[in-house]
C-alpha cells in the first residue's frame, strides 16, 4: 500500500463521513476477477463537488478505487461480459473526455486548496460486511495519457481505505460502486461521500480515519510494459530425435499491471517441428509461456549439423505497450548413420571367365558417406574395379558397382562365398549392413597336351608305344583312349573296351607297349585321344600312331621218310612240310639229286638241287638215273619266309634203288670174209 493517498479527490461532511452519489455517476464500473476467483474490482470514480452530474466530455478521470480481495462481486461475470463488449467504445470515449478536461483540472489543482478536511493519516477504511467486520478497499489511480510536467505524478500508487459499515453485509457484495467526478470549479463547500450498497440501501461505509486533502492529487502515468526475463541455452541431440530445448521466460510486471507474455521462436528450418506452439509457416512459431516447459525440437529428417534459433519474449500491457527481449541459441544435431539398402544376388559363370556380380546399394540418408567392402575373395581372383586390400577384401565406391565382375583364379571351378558389407558414416557415427552371395564357377576343361611317335617292332613281340599326354589344369582328370587296336593285339596296360579301343589313365602311359596279333607282320595305325574333364565339361586332343611290325619267319614243319624203288623206276618221296605261320611262304629244297635223276615236280636248279613249293610235295617222286641201282641220300630243306626273314627245317631221305636186270640187247649182222681169213662177226649184245 502507498504511504499517502494521492489518487483520490473527495469531499467530506462535518461528521467525517464521505458519501458518493451513485446516481450521479456516468461512467461504468470496471471490475476484474483475479486468477483465484476473488473479486478484484477497479471502480472509476466521477462526481461534481456540487453533486450534480456533468456532461461526460467535461469529466476528468482522476483515479479509481481498487477493491481488495476481501470484497467479492457475484455480478462480476455479467459485468465483465458487458465491459468486454463495450471496451473499445469506452476507451475512445474516456480518452476524448480526459484530453478535454485534463488541462482544466491541472489549473484547479494548482490554484485551489481542497478543504474537505480529509486526514491523510488514515490509509484504509473498514467495511462491516465481512465476517470480521473489516474488508479492505483500495483506491488506484488510472494512468493519464497527457504529459503533466508541472504536477508531481505518482504512477501505479494504490491507496487503501478502511471504514466501518453500519450494518453487516456479505463480504462478496458487488454493489459497492463508489464514483466521483472531479469538480470543474473550486468546491464551495464540503459534501459527504457515501459508499452505498445495492444489496441493502441503508448500509453505509463508515470511515474511521480522515483523509487530509492537502495531499496533492497526482495523475498516474500510462503503464509501460516491463522487459520480461528470458533464458535460452544451447542444446544438442541426435539426428531424427526430439531434442529438448532449454528455454524459460517470465514476466517482470513491476508496476502491478496486467501484462501478458508471448513467445516467438524464429529460424526453424523447413521440416523441423516443435512439440508445442503454432507454426506460422514462415520459419517462426508462436508459443504461450507454459508451452516452454518440456518443449522439444525435432530437426528435419536426416539433418545433422547446427541450427541457430532466435527466441523473442514479448510482454504486453493492457494498453498495448510492449517490451521484447531476444536471445539466440544453437541446437547441435549429432549425425546418426541410418545405414543403407543392400541387395545382392548369387552369381554363376564359367571357369577362367569374368562373372558379373549383382550388388545394389542405396543410402537411406543422402547426406551420409558410404563405402563398400567385399570379403572372401580367393587368392588369385580379381574384381574388375575397386582396391585390393591384400587380405582377401576389396574396397569399392558406389559408382564401381556398375558392371562389377569377378574373375576366379586360373582353372578354378567350384563355389566362392563372398560377403558384401556396406558402411555408412554420419559424422562420428557409423552403421553397417551385410549380405552374403555365392559365386558358382562352372568348370571348363582345358585341352590336354598330347605327343605321340610312330612305333615299330618284330612280329610276335611287344612293341613300345611312345605316348605322352598331360593336363594344363591340374584340377582336371585325364584319360587316354587308343583306338584301332587290331584283333588279337594287346596293350600292356589299360582296359580293353572290346571294340578295338582301350582306355588308359595318364599313369598307364608310362611303359605302354602293344603286342600285335600272333604271327602278324605289317603296319597298322592307332588313334590316340587324350581327354581332360572338369566336371561335366571335357576337352580333347587327338593324334595317331603307325605301328610297323616286322615279320619273323617261323620254323616250318618238315617230316620225311626214306624211299626205295627199282632201278629205272620213279620212286615216291614222302616229304611233309608245312608252315606254322600261314602268313609266311613255304619253300622246300631237295638237294643231292644225282645227275640223271629227276623229280616229278619242282625246279631243277642245275646244281643237284630242286626247289619246290609246299603244294608240289604232294605225290612227289624221283626217278634215279637210267639203270642206276643202289642208294643215294637226298637232303630236304623246308624254308618259311616272312618278309625278309626266313626259317628252315631240314631232313634227309635215303633212296634205295633196287637193280633190275634189263634184257640185253643183241644185234648181229651177217659176216663174210675170205677164206681162211678171219671173218669179223658183227654181234652187239648189251
Amino acid at each position: 500500500m502507498a504511504d499517502d493517498l494521492r489518487d483520490t479527490e473527495n469531499s467530506r461532511s462535518d461528521d467525517g463521513r464521505g458519501d458518493l452519489d451513485n446516481a450521479a455517476a456516468e461512467e461504468e464500473i470496471e471490475r476484474g476477477l483475479g486468477q483465484d476467483g476473488d473479486a478484484d474490482e477497479l471502480v472509476e470514480m466521477h462526481d461534481d463537488q456540487d453533486g450534480s452530474a456533468r456532461p461526460q466530455d467535461q469529466e476528468q478521470e482522476l483515479g479509481s478505487v481498487h477493491y481488495g480481495t476481501q470484497i467479492r462481486n457475484p455480478q462480476a461475470e455479467e459485468q465483465q461480459a458487458f465491459l468486454r463488449q463495450n471496451a473499445a467504445a469506452q476507451r475512445q470515449e474516456r480518452a476524448q473526455a480526459q484530453e478535454a478536461t485534463e488541462q482544466q483540472t491541472l489549473s484547479q489543482i494548482e490554484n485551489a486548496e481542497i478543504e474537505n478536511n480529509l486526514d491523510t493519516g488514515a490509509d484504509s477504511f473498514e467495511s462491516s460486511g465481512g465476517n470480521d467486520g473489516a474488508d479492505e478497499l483500495s483506491l488506484q489511480s488510472e494512468p493519464s495519457a497527457v504529459e503533466l510536467p508541472e504536477v508531481p505524478l505518482s504512477t501505479n500508487d494504490t491507496n487503501a481505505l478502511r471504514g466501518d459499515r453500519e450494518d453487516a453485509g456479505p463480504a462478496t457484495d458487488d454493489s459497492l460502486q463508489p464514483d466521483f467526478v472531479p469538480p470543474a470549479q473550486e468546491a464551495p463547500s464540503a459534501e459527504s461521500a457515501v459508499v452505498e450498497d445495492d444489496l441493502e440501501e441503508d448500509d453505509e461505509l463508515l470511515l474511521d480515519d480522515e483523509i487530509d486533502t492537502e495531499d496533492e492529487i497526482e495523475v498516474e502515468e500510462p503503464k509501460v510494459a516491463d522487459a520480461p526475463s528470458l533464458n535460452a541455452g544451447d542444446v544438442s541431440g541426435a539426428e531424427d530425435s526430439a531434442i529438448t530445448l532449454d528455454l524459460s521466460a517470465s514476466l517482470n510486471d513491476l508496476d502491478g499491471g496486467s501484462e501478458t507474455l508471448s513467445i516467438t521462436i524464429s529460424g526453424v528450418p523447413d521440416g523441423a517441428v516443435l512439440s508445442a506452439g503454432t507454426d506460422n509457416g514462415d520459419g517462426s512459431w508462436t508459443l504461450l509461456p507454459g508451452q516452454l516447459n518440456g518443449l522439444t525440437l525435432t530437426p528435419p529428417e536426416d539433418f545433422s549439423g547446427s541450427i541457430d534459433l532466435d527466441i523473442a519474449a514479448t510482454s504486453r500491457e493492457a494498453n498495448g505497450d510492449t517490451s521484447t527481449v531476444n536471445s539466440v541459441f544453437t541446437v547441435d544435431v549429432t549425425g546418426v548413420a541410418d545405414g543403407a539398402n543392400l541387395a545382392v544376388s548369387d552369381a554363376s559363370g564359367r571357369e577362367d571367365s569374368a562373372i558379373a556380380l549383382d550388388i545394389d546399394t542405396e543410402l537411406l540418408d543422402g547426406s551420409e558417406n558410404l563405402s563398400i567392402t567385399i570379403e572372401g575373395v580367393p587368392e588369385g581372383a580379381v574384381l574388375s574395379a575397386g582396391t585390393d586390400n591384400g587380405d582377401g577384401t576389396w574396397t569399392l565406391d558406389v559408382d564401381q558397382l556398375e558392371g562389377l565382375t569377378i574373375t576366379p583364379a586360373e582353372n578354378f571351378s567350384g563355389n566362392i562365398d563372398l560377403s558384401v558389407l556396406v558402411s555408412t558414416t554420419d559424422g562420428d557415427d557409423s552403421a553397417v549392413v551385410m549380405e552374403n552371395l555365392t559365386v558358382e564357377v562352372e568348370g571348363v576343361a582345358d585341352a590336354p597336351t598330347l605327343d605321340v611317335s610312330d612305333a615299330s617292332g618284330n612280329e610276335d613281340s611287344a612293341i613300345a608305344l611312345d605316348i605322352d599326354a598331360g593336363l594344363t589344369d591340374s584340377s582336371e582328370t585325364l584319360t587316354v583312349t587308343i583306338s584301332g587296336v587290331p584283333d588279337g593285339a594287346t596293350l600292356s596296360a589299360g582296359t580293353d573296351n572290346g571294340d578295338g579301343t582301350w582306355t588308359l589313365s595318364s599313369d598307364q602311359l608310362n611303359g605302354l607297349s602293344i603286342t600285335p596279333a600272333e604271327d602278324f607282320s605289317g603296319s597298322f595305325d592307332l588313334g590316340v585321344t587324350a581327354t581332360s574333364a572338369d566336371g561335366s565339361d571335357v576337352a580333347t586332343a587327338t593324334d595317331s600312331i603307325t605301328v610297323d611290325v616286322t615279320g619273323v619267319a617261323d620254323v616250318p614243319t618238315l617230316d620225311v621218310s626214306d624211299a626205295s624203288g627199282n632201278e629205272d623206276s620213279a620212286i615216291a618221296l614222302d616229304i611233309d612240310a608245312g608252315l606254322t605261320d600261314s602268313s609266311e611262304t613255304l619253300t622246300v629244297t631237295i638237294s643231292g639229286v644225282p645227275d640223271g635223276a629227276t623229280l616229278s615236280a619242282g625246279t631243277d636248279n642245275g646244281d643237284g638241287t630242286w626247289t619246290l613249293s609246299s603244294d608240289q610235295l604232294d605225290g612227289l617222286s624221283i626217278t634215279p638215273p637210267d639203270d642206276f641201282s643202289g642208294s643215294f641220300d637226298l637232303g630236304v630243306t623246308a624254308t618259311s619266309a616272312d618278309g625278309s626273314d626266313i626259317a628252315t627245317s631240314t631232313g634227309s631221305i635215303t633212296v634205295d634203288v633196287a637193280g633190275v636186270a634189263d634184257a640185253p640187247t643183241l644185234d648181229v649182222s651177217d659176216a663174210s670174209g675170205n677164206e681162211d681169213s678171219a671173218i669179223a662177226l658183227d654181234i652187239d649184245a648189251g
